[in-house]
């Protein structure tokens, strides 16, 4: 079996290879296209697969290299630019994945490979993600991984235009443009260029080992958690549900995490059509299916109406994003950059739902609060007043929000401004700053639909480690897909939730006991002896 060499950043020499997949997502057995422009007079190609950890696959051999222009004018760069292709044949047995091409330059016979002591998997240069699909679809995944290709390719600033770009689109119609056939679609691109002096919503407070809207920082570490837990998906990209290639009916479950602001209405009609027949969605994201967006020129360009938020969801396209995802950011707000943000956690109701199995939760309580899950943007349902631990919270149902739609957890925004000195609220209607509530819920509309309702869902599950949170999203899982956490990140973290989250009930029994003469002496003594036991035994352990 081979050796994996390191994978990291590129030095400065092998800066000038860049590269595209001229299709971002094939099956197995087919040949994938990359458009490689280099300084080089040969490169070769590692391919790595995002496993629990970051697999490599395989080589290629050493090809001739092709220095290639990016395209001369701005309204050229928003089209296919065109690069020398190659093509590498995929192996039939390769397994339904995200994968990343590392491109290697050999710069003056001396072969450059990239140091060890730079990052894994993010990088601005020399990398190509693309998704191979199952050619089985559902036979051994009831889960399908949605990767969000068109929010990685709204923020991607490679050819210095995103939808974010400051001024004026460069087409006179003002819509704006981008390229999707270019370097730079959740990894090997720029990142950038919505403001001056700062990096705006690409710095995390919380996490700065990568960039927000790269592959890197969400959705690389749910993957490696999801598989280490044991869980088998199946992969697409936005590409595939917009134009009807990612056999979707074919799964129980559709899973996103993270960021899926862009949705076309192709992709939308397929979700809804796929709940609406039975099947299931969870959305461990937030500012979900904000922006409507158009594919254009056979899959080669991306286009949105933003100067006059023509192509809002609920405004300019008159269609309420409630409808698909329960909750809206319109509701919620966004606290881009900056320190550290106001910090929230969800507040629990309806403690008894299947949501909160085994998390021993009551109702009133917060979990999430010290790791700030809520943000950096947050979707909510709107409702009719501020919300109370005294009585349940309850959508209002005014904004499209399903009849069955069910807040499990609030958290009420309070500290405002301007998305670096607190929430940003997007929406332009009149909203009373006290109903300014994000809503974690879940509603039936044939399937059953679950919202996380925040961004930073994964980050809290992975990184922070946080065990209510992890309980809650393998209870979404179990209950949405069939399948159960088998691997070491799934049963360790339901064996801690259980000793651990339910200290108040434990402790609240034996004081209830010591207040009876009959079992005073009964439960003083074990009851003190097994707290004690549990002391010893949590000090031992560590969270997965």
């Amino acid at each position: 079996m081979a050796t994996s060499p390191a994978l990291g950043m590129a030095t400065e020499a092998s800066e000038m290879i860049r590269g595209y997949a001229a299709q971002p997502s094939l099956l197995p057995g087919n040949r994938l296209g990359l458009h490689v422009s280099t300084t080089s007079p040969q490169f070769r190609v590692r391919f790595y697969r995002q496993g629990a950890n970051l697999e490599y696959i395989a080589q290629s051999e050493w090809l001739r290299g092709i220095q290639a222009a990016e395209p001369a004018t701005a309204a050229e760069r928003t089209r296919d630019w065109n690069w020398p292709e190659y093509w590498f044949p995929i192996p039939s047995e390769w397994p339904s994945g995200v994968y990343i091409a590392l491109l290697i330059e050999d710069v003056k016979g001396r072969l450059l490979d990239p140091p060890e002591s730079a990052p894994a998997i993010d990088g601005r240069h020399g990398r190509v993600l693309f998704v191979v699909k199952n050619s089985a679809p559902g036979k051994h995944a009831s889960i399908l991984y949605n990767l969000p290709l068109f929010t990685y390719q709204a923020y991607n600033y490679t050819g210095r235009s995103n939808f974010y770009m400051r001024g004026n689109p460069p087409d006179p119609d003002q819509t704006h443009r981008v390229s999707l056939r270019r370097p730079g679609a959740g990894v090997g691109g720029d990142i950038g260029g919505e403001y001056d002096g700062y990096c705006g919503s690409a710095c995390d407070w919380y996490d700065a080992s990568s960039p927000r809207n790269t592959f890197a920082h969400w959705d690389a570490p749910f993957i490696g958690w999801l598989l280490a837990s044991g869980y088998q998906l199946d992969f697409c990209t936005d590409l595939d549900l917009h134009d009807g290639t990612s056999a979707l009916s074919s799964y129980r479950l559709l899973l996103c995490a993270g960021h899926h602001e862009y949705w076309s209405t192709e992709m939308r009609d397929r979700v809804e059509s796929f709940v609406h027949a039975g099947g299931n969605v969870a959305l461990f994201s937030g500012n979900t299916c904000w922006w409507r967006v158009r594919v254009r020129l056979d899959g080669a360009q991306l286009e949105c109406r933003k100067i006059d938020n023509g192509d809002l969801w609920w405004s300019g396209a008159r269609r309420v994003e409630n409808s698909v995802t329960g909750v809206s950011y319109r509701n919620g707000g966004a606290w881009w950059d900056g320190a550290e943000r106001e910090a929230l956690g969800f507040t629990v109701q309806h403690s008894s739902s299947w949501v909160y199995e085994g998390t021993g939760m009551r109702d009133g309580e917060t979990f999430g609060r010290e790791q700030a899950l809520v943000g950096f943007e947050c979707d909510g349902a709107a409702v009719s007043e501020p919300p109370s631990t005294a009585h349940p919270l309850v959508p209002s149902f005014q904004d499209g929000t399903p009849a069955t739609f069910q807040i499990l957890g609030w958290a009420q925004l309070s500290k405002f401004g301007n998305g670096m000195t607190g929430w940003w609220q997007e929406s332009n209607e009149a909203t009373n700053p006290g109903l300014r509530v994000a809503t974690m819920g879940v509603f039936t509309d044939g399937g059953t639909v679950f919202n996380g309702a925040t961004t930073d869902w994964v980050r809290v599950v992975v990184k922070a480690r946080e065990p209510r949170t992890i309980r809650i999203t393998h209870n979404v899982l179990k209950r949405l897909s069939g399948q159960e956490a088998v691997g070491p990140a799934g049963s360790a973290s339901h064996a801690i939730a259980d000793v651990f989250l339910r200290p108040v009930t434990i402790a609240g029994g034996l004081l209830a006991a010591l207040r009876t003469p009959m079992t005073r002496r009964l439960f003083l003594s074990s009851g003190l002896m097994m707290l004690l036991a549990c002391s010893k035994w949590g000090r031992r352990s560590r969270f997965p």
